[in-house]
């Protein structure tokens, strides 16, 4: 990772990922239990983000519901662990994600 702006929280549940503009947030128990992971961002995901996520292989995306209020976009993507799915892959693949598409 190159940009030192961007910051990880673990929690006891959860995983917050952060920039100075942009945040995702996820239930890595859920990704642990093979469950659909729902990860609350801050941001619109771009379309070419979105293909990017399916060609890891390691996570689908099943939904995406976003809703607007007062100028602040929050969405919701749920993604379905794959084979070779991991809370360390899925971190390390966000994070990349942060720096290639400025988030």
């Amino acid at each position: 990772m190159n940009r030192k702006d961007i910051q990880i929280q673990r929690m006891q549940c959860a995983t917050i990922i952060n920039s100075p503009g942009n945040f995702i947030s996820y239930d890595h128990r859920a990704g642990e239990a093979i469950r659909p992971i729902q990860c609350i961002t801050s941001f619109c995901p771009p379309e070419e983000l979105m293909k990017d996520i399916l060609a890891t292989k390691i996570a689908g995306i099943t939904a995406m519901d976003g809703q607007e209020k007062d100028g602040y976009a929050s969405f919701m993507l749920v993604l379905q662990p794959l084979f070779g799915y991991t809370n360390q892959k899925f971190e390390d693949m966000l994070c990349e994600f942060f720096e290639k598409y400025n988030l």
